[in-house]
């Protein structure tokens, strides 16, 4: 079966050895939410190929993920995973909208593939606030996973304390999540506080100083302190969260995917192809975006990272020009701290090195 290529003139046509889609969804009726920060247009006729796109992107997130391991101290290691997830989530969304290879019909999933690129927003909201405050958002964040074990825990106890099967695997769990809360080196009070949240919701007013509650969707933009990355977070987050959780769950816009994918069939077949092609490139835009500016916010905290920076940099240069809001978070946040950071590398060359007149 032959790799699919989505040409400018938005037609479906079956092409050897390369798979590309086109920038003028742009154009169509997923409607630009803030119009106002765009000053300057894009190529609406080009086409970016997936593969070579794809591999940038890998190499991009495998080297930031394999340095902030090394570089970045004491939460290092959960940064690395987050980042490298980023991965694995692009690489089922590229499974999703494959064609099938019975009916060579393509993107049989679409709308699924929406829901995941989704998550790819909520990755980068993640590393941003990561980024903002280490010590106190890595370390939440682990709580509140913990949080949801121990609940998990009690209410297992609880519901199956009359069935002695379970009276044995029951406390091997429990020693699992005590070497976890070990391992996160909770004080007596943050453990109490831990554990009321777990069995009743609630930490008593005591031992509120104690419990941290992890912010979600868009509250976490209330707790990023930058200004211009808050910016281009809340762009994001209004830009791409926002429309697409209309996919996830039994979102209505879920549903009607599957009906103008599957159904409907007085839906003139060119109909049907653009609105797949839109969502399509959609689906892949948000996702390298997303893994572009978490990388670039990662990289920023580790200014030694001569390699990292290169693979944000030369990716962020690939993707640029591929649509409209790539653009735009580059002009309002990526490309302007990435000319301040080589005009400062520039600066001290020329210190080091000064001209002889």
């Amino acid at each position: 079966m032959k790799p699919l290529t989505v040409c400018r003139d938005c037609r479906v046509r079956y092409v050897p050895n390369i798979r590309l889609l086109h920038k003028s969804y742009d154009q169509g009726p997923l409607l630009l939410r803030n119009p106002t920060r765009y000053s300057e247009d894009i190529d609406p006729t080009g086409e970016f190929d997936i593969n070579t796109s794809n591999k940038a992107f890998f190499r991009m997130l495998t080297r930031v993920s394999e340095d902030a391991k090394l570089l970045i101290p004491t939460h290092g290691g959960l940064i690395s995973s987050v980042i490298f997830a980023f991965r694995y989530t692009h690489d089922s969304i590229h499974t999703l909208v494959r064609p099938n290879k019975k009916t060579e019909r393509p993107w049989r999933s679409i709308v699924d593939a929406l829901s995941l690129s989704r998550e790819q927003v909520e990755k980068a909201l993640l590393l941003g606030l990561f980024s903002s405050d280490p010590d106190k958002w890595c370390s939440a964040y682990m709580s509140h996973a913990s949080m949801k074990k121990l609940r998990d825990h009690w209410r297992a106890e609880e519901s199956t304390k009359r069935l002695g099967r379970f009276q044995e695997q029951l406390p091997k769990a429990k020693v699992i999540l005590d070497t976890i809360m070990d391992q996160l080196e909770l004080t007596p009070d943050q453990r109490k506080a831990l554990k009321a949240k777990a069995e009743s919701g609630k930490v008593p007013a005591e031992l509120r100083n104690d419990y941290v509650e992890f912010p979600t969707g868009n509250k976490i933009l209330e707790e990023i302190k930058s200004g211009d990355l808050r910016d281009s977070l809340s762009y994001l987050h209004d830009e791409f969260f926002d429309p697409l959780s209309g996919y996830v769950h039994c979102g209505f816009q879920k549903i009607l995917g599957y009906q103008i994918q599957h159904a409907m069939p007085s839906l003139e077949e060119r109909m049907r192809a653009n609105y797949i092609e839109r969502h399509t490139t959609e689906a892949f835009i948000v996702s390298y975006l997303s893994g572009a500016l978490a990388c670039f916010e990662i990289a920023c905290m580790m200014p030694s990272a001569t390699e990292s920076n290169e693979r944000v940099t030369e990716f962020w240069n690939m993707i640029m020009p591929m649509s409209l809001r790539t653009k735009a978070v580059w002009k309002m946040y990526a490309g302007k701290h990435l000319e301040l950071k080589a005009r400062a590398n520039s600066n001290m060359v020329s210190e080091s090195h000064p001209v002889i007149k």
